[in-house]
């Protein structure tokens, strides 16, 4: 087996849902898979680890859920934000969620936190 193989992928479905699918099930089966994008919605709810450059130095390295808790951190480090991420820091800025113990990287995340809030919102075309 290679030590590593590089591959591009596009951003359309379902093909990318597809190579998402094949690299989680190398992953199951012990391979380690590095991806380089800049697609944070993408790799946000995937990766166990993000390493962040910039002009080819490490900015900043830790788990999706360590880089995104703070929304100052990554202001500074002018990072783009998963969309899911965005809408967690504007729920939580107008009060509509009280759920604060982590960063939902998934959709799902964010529901859970939303019915945990109470299901404050409801039927407003989040997603």
């Amino acid at each position: 087996m290679p030590l590593a193989k590089f591959i591009y992928i596009p951003k359309t479905e379902p093909f990318i849902s597809k190579i998402m699918a094949l690299l989680e099930s190398l992953n199951a089966r012990g391979a380690t898979i590095i991806i380089s994008t800049h697609d944070v919605d993408l790799v946000a709810g995937w990766a166990g680890q993000l390493v962040i450059m910039d002009g080819g130095m490490v900015k900043l390295a830790g788990s999706p859920e360590d880089i995104y808790y703070s929304r100052e951190k990554a202001y500074n480090l002018k990072l783009k934000t998963p969309l899911v991420v965005e809408l967690y820091w504007h729920l939580r800025k107008h009060r509509l969620v009280s759920d604060n113990r982590a960063t939902p990287l998934t959709r799902e995340d964010l529901l859970e936190i939303i019915k945990r809030s109470g299901g404050k919102v409801t039927g407003q075309g989040v997603f």
